[in-house]
């Protein structure tokens, strides 16, 4: 992030929802959304911080993405990500093989904006993923990934 980036960290909260969507499934996030709802809805103070919210999505994450809620509740966590190359083959099903290099960095930031790469950064990753799209205007397609099966 440059100086000149202030934007980033705006709107963060809808990419972070997002986000654990994908990562954790949206019958999760609704679960750990209905509780919050559940235990503070129309309840007089104390009023819920973004710690119970936090909780709540702790409690719906798999341990395997527990980082997840540090990353994005806790720590000052940014991407740095870029396909390299991208190509399409059609198979005889009519459907299309996408083969796309990615270089993807995590940085940790601290309080005074220094950053560190973390250890979970994915430069060079060959990994097979699944397209699925999500919406075409025109020629344009979205699409968001997941594991093969």
């Amino acid at each position: 992030m440059e100086a000149n980036q202030g934007y980033i960290h705006y709107n963060k909260g809808a990419v972070v929802m997002y986000y654990l969507k994908e990562m954790i499934g949206e019958e999760a996030v609704n679960r750990a959304l209905r509780k919050l709802i559940q235990q503070y809805g129309y309840a007089p103070a104390p009023y819920p911080t973004s710690y119970a919210l936090a909780d709540a999505v702790r409690e719906q994450t798999p341990p395997e993405l527990q980082y997840l809620i540090n990353d994005l509740f806790y720590d000052i966590t940014l991407f740095s990500n870029r396909a390299l190359t991208a190509n399409a083959k059609k198979r005889a099903d009519g459907k299309y093989e996408v083969t796309v290099a990615v270089e993807a960095h995590k940085f940790k930031a601290d309080e005074q904006g220094n950053e560190k790469e973390g250890s979970q950064s994915m430069t060079g990753l060959k990994s097979a993923l699944w397209l699925r799209p999500r919406w075409a205007r025109n020629t344009a397609m979205c699409c968001t990934a997941s594991a093969c099966p």
